[in-house]
C-alpha cells in the first residue's frame, strides 16, 4: 500500500481507508478550460516517470534497499547550498539527493502516486521543510504544536479552510524522526502532497505549499497549484503513523559567496 514521505527521512504509506473527498479550491476555483489544463498537468506527472524508467536510469543512486515492501518510500536530503546572507536566495539549495527503495517501484507505478512521491521528495530538496529552520521559519519544533510562520503561506492557509482564525500553518507533530516537523499535519491537511503520508491518488500540490516556496525565496505562481480542499481537522490514529528511520546525512555545504555573487 502507499506510504510516508519524508525530509531526511522517506515517505510512508497512509492507512488503508480509501478518501472520498472532492479536491477543489474553495479560495478561487478553476474554470472549466483551466481544470482541464491542471488535470492533464496531474496524469503526465504520474505518466512519464515508470518504474522501468527509474530502474533504467544512469544514476544509481536513484534506487536502494531501503526497508522492503511499504513503509519508506523514498527519502532525500540537500547536498549543497547558496551561502547565507541578506539576499532572498540565501542559503537555497544548489543540489541535492533524492532515494527510492526499489522494492516498491512497481506497487507506487500500479497505484499511480509514483509521480507524487517523486514530485514530494523534489519539494525537500527545494527546501520544503529541510530549510524550514535555517530560514527561521520554523517554530514550536519538538513540542504538541509547530507551525510554519512563512507570511505567504499562512495568507493561503485561512483562505483554504474558509476561516481567519488560525494564522499560522500547522506542522505534523506525530510521528518519528523524518515524519514531524518536516511535513503539514496530516490530520489538517489530509492527502495534500507534503504530508508525511502517501494516500491515493490525487495527492495535490495546494496552494499553501506553492506560498510556502515563496516564503524560502522562490519566485512562484501560487495560482498554478492544484486545486485542493483541506479536511476537517481529525484525529490522527496509531495505524497512520508511520514508522521509518531517518537518513543521518551531513549538513549540507554552503558554496563560498564568490562562486555565487559576481561583481
Amino acid at each position: 500500500m502507499p506510504g510516508p514521505l519524508s525530509g531526511g527521512g522517506g515517505v510512508v504509506p497512509r492507512r488503508s481507508e480509501p478518501h472520498h473527498r472532492r479536491h477543489h479550491d474553495q479560495h478561487a476555483g478553476p474554470g472549466p478550460r483551466e481544470a482541464q489544463h491542471r488535470r492533464a498537468r496531474r496524469r503526465d506527472r504520474g505518466r512519464t516517470i515508470s518504474a522501468t524508467a527509474i530502474a533504467n536510469g544512469s544514476d544509481p543512486t536513484l534506487l536502494a534497499d531501503i526497508d522492503g515492501v511499504g513503509h519508506v518510500l523514498g527519502q532525500a536530503h540537500i547536498t549543497h547550498v547558496r551561502p547565507a546572507g541578506r539576499e532572498p536566495w540565501a542559503l537555497l539549495p544548489v543540489r541535492g539527493e533524492m532515494t527510492f527503495d526499489r522494492a516498491d517501484l512497481v506497487e507506487l507505478e500500479a497505484t499511480g502516486i509514483l509521480g507524487d512521491v517523486i514530485t514530494h521528495e523534489m519539494g525537500h530538496v527545494l527546501g520544503i521543510a529541510s530549510l524550514w529552520g535555517a530560514k527561521g521559519l520554523l517554530v514550536g519544533k519538538g513540542t504538541s504544536d509547530p507551525a510554519f510562520t512563512g507570511p505567504a503561506a499562512m495568507a493561503e492557509y485561512p483562505k483554504l479552510r474558509g476561516s481567519g482564525d488560525l494564522p499560522r500553518v500547522p506542522v505534523e507533530d506525530a510521528g518519528g524522526p523524518g515524519t514531524r516537523d518536516v511535513h503539514w499535519r496530516e490530520r489538517s491537511f489530509g492527502n495534500e502532497l507534503m504530508t508525511g503520508l502517501a494516500g491515493h491518488a490525487p495527492n495535490p500540490l495546494s496552494r499553501i505549499t506553492a506560498a510556502s516556496l515563496g516564503d524560502l525565496g522562490y519566485q512562484v505562481d501560487v495560482d498554478a497549484a492544484d486545486s485542493c480542499e483541506l479536511p476537517a481537522d481529525r484525529a490522527l490514529t496509531a495505524a497512520g503513523v508511520a514508522v521509518h528511520a531517518l537518513a543521518v546525512t551531513p549538513a549540507p555545504v554552503e558554496l563560498p559567496r564568490q562562486t555565487v555573487v559576481r561583481g
